[in-house]
């Protein structure tokens, strides 16, 4: 291993052009690899933002049986009854600014 080492360190030494070409190289790309995947995480974590700005409430108000089965989207089990209550109480807040049925 050692000896290799020896063999590899006098072909550095012996050729400096070339060493320094490979050097640069090898710098670039990794300064573009970088400054590639810093770009792209960004745009991904603003388009995983924007999605949960734009997709969800601020607030869900849902019964208990409607979350036990809500990945199915199950439409029995909304609220009936007090859905007019519910809006103009929340209407009533002075920090809601609109409410909106879903379904």
């Amino acid at each position: 291993m050692g000896m290799i080492f020896t063999i590899a360190l006098r072909s550095i030494g012996r050729h400096k052009r070339r060493t320094m070409l490979s050097a640069i190289t090898i710098a670039v790309g990794l300064t573009v690899f970088i400054f590639m995947d810093s770009l792209l995480s960004g745009v991904d974590r603003i388009s995983i933002d924007n999605m949960i700005d734009l997709t969800t409430g601020a607030l869900k108000i849902q019964t208990t049986r409607y979350d036990k089965e809500k990945s199915a989207f199950p439409l029995d089990y909304g609220l009936q009854d007090s859905a007019a209550a519910l809006e103009h109480a929340l209407l009533g807040d002075k920090r809601v600014t609109h409410v909106a049925r879903r379904t």
